[in-house]
């Protein structure tokens, strides 16, 4: 995953604020080799705006799918995040990784014969940090058919107080 912080320079209540916009990336694992596995994720995603001196933007990622052909198996998708940095990454440019919190939620969509869909985190529970690897979601399709697992996980920044526009 990686965030990114417009240069926008918009205001609210004459105070400069942050625009998110999150590019969604996982890896992916799978078995057997044989398998033909895709993933879809949105290439952009707006969290919102949050004026500069803290604050939180929470928001969708929008819908991300696994698509496997018809050799099936398992397959597990790990979402995972570095610190976001602008400018020269001074201390008041960057927000960490620990700060980002993931949650991929129940699946939206599935079709075709899976079994053992199971979501990261799944409804009610915690998001997670993205200071390190994260599992978003795993499932195992069934041989002889193709079959895909789609779900709109959501991410909160917890954005510092000391942090500034750019």
């Amino acid at each position: 995953m990686r965030l990114c912080f417009t240069r926008r320079q918009r205001a609210v209540g004459g105070l400069p604020v942050l625009t998110a916009l999150a590019l969604v990336a996982g890896a992916l694992t799978c078995g057997p080799a044989h398998a033909a596995y895709s993933i879809t994720v949105p290439t952009t995603a707006s969290l919102g705006s949050v004026r500069v001196g803290g604050g939180t933007l929470a928001g969708s990622l929008g819908t991300v799918t696994i698509s496997s052909d018809s050799a099936g198996g398992s397959w597990a998708a790990t979402v995972i995040s570095t610190t976001c940095t602008t400018g020269s990454g001074q201390p008041y440019e960057r927000i960490s990784s620990g700060l980002l919190q993931y949650r991929s939620g129940a699946a939206t969509a599935t079709t075709g014969p899976v079994s053992a869909v199971t979501p990261g985190q799944p409804p009610g529970a915690n998001a997670v940090t993205l200071a390190g690897g994260r599992r978003a979601f795993s499932a195992t399709a069934a041989r002889g058919a193709a079959s895909s697992v789609s779900w709109s996980p959501t991410l909160t920044v917890t954005v510092p107080t000391n942090v500034v526009v750019g």
